[in-house]
């Protein structure tokens, strides 16, 4: 008798366990859930403001061609360099894009090869 009580009593906490588990599980899916469809929601309402009016992270010290420039990244600034457009003011633009997003590297960190 002690030992049917005992696998009821098991059972019972098992499923009692699972059941906690699996409450626990929906609760963080449902986070996750609420979290890409923020994401969502704000890359859709970034990507429908783009192009329209100035950018707020814009320098005020900037001419709007630089702001241009910046908004539209490196791929706009590459294709003014390849179509021969004053060179000097689209690598200077190049330049200022690079140190705002931290990816230009400065020249005292490079040295050339005598060997070459």
């Amino acid at each position: 008798f002690t030992g049917m009580v005992t696998l009821v009593l098991l059972i019972l906490f098992a499923s009692r366990g699972k059941h906690s588990f699996e409450t626990l599980h929906r609760q963080h899916f449902r986070m996750v859930i609420l979290e890409r469809t923020l994401r969502a929601r704000a890359e859709f309402e970034l990507s429908q403001r783009q192009g329209r009016g100035p950018r707020q992270d814009v320098d005020c010290n900037e001419t709007v061609e630089e702001a241009e420039l910046a908004t539209l990244g490196t791929v706009s600034v590459f294709d003014r360099i390849e179509s021969g457009e004053d060179r000097l003011t689209s690598l200077r633009h190049l330049t200022r894009i690079g140190l705002k997003e931290h990816w230009l590297i400065d020249s005292t960190h490079l040295q050339v090869d005598p060997g070459q």
